[in-house]
């Protein structure tokens, strides 16, 4: 049983998570890497993205990555108040830079133990729609999946 990924699970509320899709060609966050205990923990960094929303705390990362589609991890983020800008090997350079306006500073990085495929996902209905988890196309809250919220309280998923 993940400790730290249920009580992730149990703070989640209204606006407070999102989940993400990150499309990426090399693998996300290789380089990063620590063990501890039951989880892997990821050394503290920076992301450029979008204005969120200041009731964000977290991002959860859908990943596509060659031919896996998974919910991957979890980015506990605070939002950097001051003028850094990103350096030409932080960023992907695939990217639309003149989109990244806002930096935010990675707490923690979680690693899912075993990263939830799309497959998976679908058994998840939206809370309003009833329609099943698909790939996000921007965001979606996770609150809106409250079932999948669920299944990691009660460890179904770790």
């Amino acid at each position: 049983m993940n400790k730290e990924l249920i009580s992730i699970a149990k703070e989640v509320q209204g606006k407070s998570d999102i989940i993400v899709s990150w499309k990426t060609k090399t693998q996300p966050f290789d380089w990063i890497k620590e063990e501890r205990g039951e989880i892997l923990v990821y050394k503290t960094g920076w992301v450029f993205g979008r204005k969120l929303d200041s009731e964000i705390k977290r991002i959860w990362i859908y990943v596509i990555y060659q031919n896996k589609k998974q919910l991957m991890y979890i980015m506990k983020i605070i939002k950097y108040e001051g003028s850094r800008k990103y350096s030409a090997d932080e960023i992907d350079t695939t990217v639309d830079s003149s989109r990244l306006t806002h930096t935010y500073k990675v707490e923690t990085l979680y690693q899912f133990k075993n990263p939830i495929s799309l497959q998976e996902l679908k058994k998840y209905k939206h809370k309003e729609t009833k329609k099943p988890f698909k790939s996000p196309q921007g965001f979606v809250y996770v609150s809106s999946y409250p079932e999948l919220v669920e299944d990691i309280i009660v460890g179904k998923i770790c």
